[in-house]
């Protein structure tokens, strides 16, 4: 069992208050990216204690994103110069174009912390490098590894539609694979045809493969960016290629030596029933359970 380390910031009430608001979600946020418990107690009028508690690893995490979160709420915001940058190894930056920071950023900081909530991270803009200011704000995303490569698609998507070709411009004519076994991105391309059939009402179909698959899937631009092991990069291709399939006929598939299929005999006359109207029983059969149904 893991000894139980402690740490404790003190700030004044005030930034407690905005560190715990329901709001802002920023104690929930640190917890999340970090692993650590965290606790806000007073310790007079004026003064509150932050206390982090968890594993010596998720405690100087924990220290840091509560640290670089309360630096935001300060004038000029949290600073980390460039060139310090590589000294954090859960932190990946993304260069954002001056003018698209309010987009990124969405209304009130709603898409920064959405992505936050989705991925388990902590992201925030570091503002431009004072030597490089053409080159846009910088913006920080700390975390567990697949959290940030989550986040930083998520990003891509928005960045995409913005500057069209900035994340796909060598990606469009044929799937790119990688063969590291861990946490690593593939790509494919989507006919623009397809690309409403593959995304769904509200992503919903998106998702799907992604919880039934276990990876990340992002579509940037009309390329799927697949993140996460090489097995759930290669079970999420192929569950996207057998949804296109469907569209121009049935699909086969050899489930005799998969370890990720169950099949399920319908009588003729029951399919129907299974399905439901334009697929709806079927559809939420899948969302219930986290799954990819296909009728052969």
């Amino acid at each position: 069992m893991s000894d139980t380390y402690v740490s404790k910031i003190t700030v004044n009430r005030d930034e407690a208050a905005l560190f715990c608001a329901s709001h802002s979600r920023t104690r929930a946020k640190v917890e999340a990216a970090s692993g650590a418990t965290i606790s806000v107690a007073d310790v007079s009028q004026d003064e509150s204690r932050i206390e982090v508690r968890g594993t010596r690893e998720q405690v100087a995490a924990g220290v840091k994103y509560a640290k670089f979160c309360l630096a935001t709420l300060k004038p000029g915001g949290a600073k980390l110069p460039e060139r310090e940058e590589k000294d954090h190894d859960d932190l990946h930056v993304i260069r954002v174009p001056a003018e698209s920071v309010p987009f990124v950023a969405g209304k009130q900081g709603m898409f920064i912390k959405h992505t936050e909530e989705h991925s388990g991270t902590v992201m925030f803009f570091l503002g431009p490098e004072p030597s490089n200011r053409s080159a846009g704000d910088r913006l920080a995303i700390f975390g567990q590894p697949r959290g940030r490569l989550a986040a930083q698609l998520k990003i891509m998507t928005a960045l995409e539609t913005k500057h069209p070709g900035q994340y796909t411009k060598e990606r469009t004519a044929q799937p790119t694979l990688s063969e590291d076994e861990g946490l690593a991105v593939d790509s494919f391309p989507i006919k623009e045809q397809d690309y409403s059939y593959a995304l769904g009402q509200n992503g919903t179909t998106r998702k799907k493969i992604a919880r039934a698959s276990e990876c990340i899937v992002e579509y940037v631009g009309n390329v799927a960016f697949f993140g996460g092991t090489k097995i759930q990069r290669s079970r999420a291709r192929e569950y996207l290629g057998w949804l296109l399939q469907q569209k121009s006929g049935p699909v086969h598939v050899d489930f005799t030596a998969r370890e990720d299929c169950s099949c399920v005999m319908v009588d003729n006359d029951a399919v129907g029933y299974v399905t439901g109207h334009k697929g709806s029983s079927l559809h939420a059969i899948e969302d219930e359970t986290g799954t990819f149904c296909l009728i052969e």
